[in-house]
This record gives C-alpha cells, sequence and structure tokens, in this order.
C-alpha cells in the first residue's frame, strides 16, 4: 500500500510541476473558478431543454466502457447475485441509466445520479420504473463548491468507497482548474469500492477544426461582449475557451480541452490513491475521436506502482 506520505509527496510534485510550466506559476483563482462555474450553471439553466435534447442517445465510448466492465468486475456484480451500484457524477439527463440497464441485462442496478441541474434531470427516474433491473435515484448538488473551500470536505454518504461501478462522462471539461480536475479525479476515486473501476471522459475538441474555429471565435468575442462583470481572458488557464450554444446570443460556457499530458498526470494522481489506469481510448463524434477516456480500477495490480507516462500509444491504447 502507499503510505499517506508518499501519496501525498506523489501530488505535491506533480502539482509542483504544473506550477512551473503549464500554470504560469498560478495557484487556483478562486474567484474566477467560482465565476465560470456560475456561468456554466447559468448556461444549464437557460438551456436545458434544447441541450438535454441533443443528448438523447448513448455515447459510442459507452460501449467500450461496458465491455471493460464487464472483464474488470467480479461476476456477482453482473449476474445479480448482489447489486450493482453505480455511481454518475454530472449525471445531466440520466441517459447513463437506461443504457446500463440494456448493457447489463442480469444485473440489479443500484444508479444515483448526481447534478447541480434539476432541469436536466427532469423526471428521468419515473421514466426509468419500467426498467425491472434498475432503481434509479437522483440527487441535485454541486459538486465543485465543496473542493473550492479551503478545507477538504468529506465525501458524503453517497459519494463514499461503496461504488463498483464510477461514472463521469462530459463534465471534467466544465472544472476550471488544474487544481480542481485534480480533486474531482480524487473525490472519483475515493468513490470506487475494491474491484470496482471508475470511468471518466476527456473532451477534446480543439482536436477538431470546426469546433476549435467556433471555441477561437466565442472567446475572441467575450473579450468585447463579457460574460461576466469582470472577465478576463488572459486569466484563463492554457487550453481554456468559452463556447457559444446553437444560434444563441451570449449563450457562454466555459470548457476546457484535454492533452494527452493532462491525462497522464491524472492518471498517475488516481495510482495514489490505489486506484489503477487499465483501459484509455479514444471515441465519439463523427471524428470517433472527440473524447479520450481513462477506465481505472482498484485493486487491479500490486499497489504502489506508478503508472508510467501515457502520452505515447500502447498496446492498451485503442481508438474506436
Amino acid at each position: 500500500m502507499i503510505s499517506s506520505m508518499k501519496q501525498h509527496s506523489i501530488l505535491w510534485m506533480i502539482r509542483c510541476s504544473r506550477t512551473g510550466s503549464h500554470r504560469n506559476g498560478r495557484n487556483v483563482n478562486r474567484a474566477l473558478a467560482r465565476q465560470l462555474i456560475e456561468l456554466n450553471n447559468r448556461f444549464y439553466r437557460e438551456n436545458a431543454s434544447s441541450f438535454s435534447a441533443t443528448r438523447q442517445t448513448p455515447w459510442a465510448g459507452w460501449e467500450h466502457v461496458a465491455k471493460e466492465a464487464r472483464a474488470a468486475l467480479p461476476a456477482g456484480a453482473l449476474d445479480g447475485s448482489h447489486r450493482l451500484r453505480v455511481l454518475d457524477l454530472a449525471c445531466g439527463n440520466m441517459r447513463l441509466a437506461p443504457f446500463l440497464a440494456q448493457a447489463f441485462p442480469h444485473a440489479r442496478i443500484d444508479y444515483t445520479g448526481i447534478d447541480a441541474s434539476e432541469d436536466l434531470a427532469g423526471h428521468s427516474c419515473d421514466l426509468f420504473k419500467e426498467l425491472g433491473n434498475l432503481d434509479a435515484h437522483f440527487i441535485a448538488r454541486d459538486v465543485l463548491e465543496p473542493l473550492l473551500g479551503e478545507h477538504p470536505v468529506p465525501p458524503s454518504p453517497d459519494t463514499d468507497r461503496a461504488h463498483d461501478l464510477v461514472c463521469c462522462f462530459g463534465f471534467l471539461h466544465h472544472v476550471p482548474s488544474f487544481e480542481l480536475r485534480a480533486a474531482l479525479v480524487e473525490r472519483l476515486c475515493q468513490s470506487t469500492r475494491p474491484g470496482g473501476i471508475a470511468a471518466i471522459s476527456f473532451w477534446q475538441f480543439m482536436h477538431d477544426e470546426r469546433l476549435a474555429a467556433k471555441a477561437r471565435v466565442a472567446t475572441a468575442s467575450a473579450k468585447v461582449r463579457p460574460p461576466f462583470p469582470g472577465f478576463d481572458a488572459t486569466k484563463l488557464e492554457n487550453d481554456d475557451y468559452l463556447l457559444g450554444w446553437q444560434h444563441a446570443s451570449g449563450g457562454y460556457r466555459y470548457c476546457h480541452s484535454f492533452e494527452e499530458s493532462e491525462l497522464d498526470e491524472l492518471a498517475q494522481i488516481a495510482e495514489a490513491q490505489g486506484v489503477h489506469e487499465i483501459a484509455r481510448f479514444s471515441a465519439d463524434g463523427k471524428s470517433g475521436v472527440l473524447n479520450r477516456y481513462l477506465v481505472l480500477a482498484r485493486g487491479a495490480l500490486a499497489r504502489g506502482s506508478i503508472t508510467p507516462p501515457r502520452s505515447a500509444p500502447s498496446m492498451r491504447d485503442s481508438h474506436m
């Protein structure tokens, strides 16, 4: 087992490395982070209906995650011998729940979805009642505010280390600053039980020519028409942008585009929590590579080992 001192040493070295290069010596700007989070919360309040309408079908990457889950999870979690406990952090309209019910037809799924937007979740739980192998619950909660405090907040009962499958899809790009993204990955790891897995998606929209152009235009436009008083684009971190929505005027949302080096660092942070990378792949979008995925397992390897940098493709790396 990795000692507590060694865990803190690993995290300290990773964060010092970022402070020296990627982040130009700045610590997390909590005031700016709160403004960007509120910007996104406002975006989803105002555009919940139109956004949800574009998010009705499963992502292709979820099939790969389900495949990894079948290979990694104990048989009893999938054959109904005991309940399959699922945590879906930033669940949106909860469309992951019926996908899992179909992907694991013999499992008895206890699904908990957490999101700050009740408008997105709507009455999804009522619609799922006809699915006999799914018991779905929704919790309205801002998952980022506790991470912004000066003192760590212990995991709540619904996010303790008791879940077989922990998912966080389509959300990490809305988390401002590497420090907060690292803290959220730590929390996801803490929510994963021994023998369980965590799956996280990372949007790489700046690798898509069309989306990259939109991001540059929207961010430049925000300099002229600020999304909130005092907005200063120079205070954004590398790979941070604002994106619009459809043809709405001023409907900005904050987004971070991921590079492989950041996934390497987040995988090392998970490793320090005793949760090990078992798969990394690309999927989704017309290109099939719009999102990058990490699949992590608690107890998959001997504890104490550190995942090597994964910037270059490996045998485990696959594209869908």
